[in-house]
């Protein structure tokens, strides 16, 4: 194991859970534990399977008890949130969004892909009482800065328009998602160009936006 692969299991047994905070005892002061709990919580998340996503949002919760108020707070919330909503706690989800967005409010200099996903889960699940929140949350925290931001901007706008009945403002909102969508260059050259292009077009979401696009 490298230096760094302590905080980046992708079991947890409880041999590698005593031996994770083992090790983040010793880290020096509650924002690097903090972080070091939030980079292990995403790893298992990443997985994408369920017992090690329940883990990862045990972990989470420790640390939320634990280490209030720390620097990395904002972007344990949103994980938290991904956390919830893969495992179907959609009610939980929603929290941690907004806990995640009111956190990143306080402290501006963390920016967080919540607003992004709390936008969507909310377009997904027709929370129409979300609607108006959701666009807000768009409207003051999600800044366009590579195309996946577009696209994940104007995607949740283009299902939210349609749900409510504009779909002249529905179909440009999808055209320009989908126009970002075939962006393959982010543009910032030396090799990272594939950093915030879109990745993944085989879901419902997308076909929902191509389907908005050609009414």
């Amino acid at each position: 194991m490298t230096k760094d692969d302590w905080c980046r299991r992708t079991t947890w047994t409880p041999e590698d859970e005593r031996a994770f905070f083992d090790r983040n005892r010793r880290s020096r002061g509650a924002d690097s534990k903090a972080q070091y709990i939030r980079i292990q919580a995403e790893t298992l998340r990443q997985t994408g399977k369920p017992p090690l996503i329940e883990a990862a949002l045990k972990l989470l919760e420790l640390g939320f008890l634990d280490y209030p108020n720390t620097f990395d707070c904002a972007l344990s919330y949103e994980c938290a949130a991904k956390c919830s909503e893969s495992l179907n706690r959609i009610n939980d989800a929603i929290a941690y969004y907004r806990r995640a967005l009111n956190r990143e409010n306080e402290l501006p200099g963390i920016r967080t892909n919540a607003c992004f996903h709390f936008a969507k889960l909310v377009a997904a699940i027709a929370h129409r009482d979300l609607y108006d929140e959701a666009i807000v949350a768009l409207d003051n925290f999600g800044h366009p800065v590579f195309p996946w931001h577009t696209y994940m901007i104007q995607g949740p706008k283009a299902i939210i328009a349609r749900n409510r009945g504009d779909n002249v403002s529905a179909k440009s909102f999808a055209e320009m998602a989908l126009e970002a969508s075939t962006i393959c260059d982010s543009g910032l050259g030396r090799g990272r160009g594939a950093i915030g292009i879109v990745n993944n077009i085989e879901n419902v979401f997308h076909q929902q936006l191509e389907k908005i696009a050609g009414a």
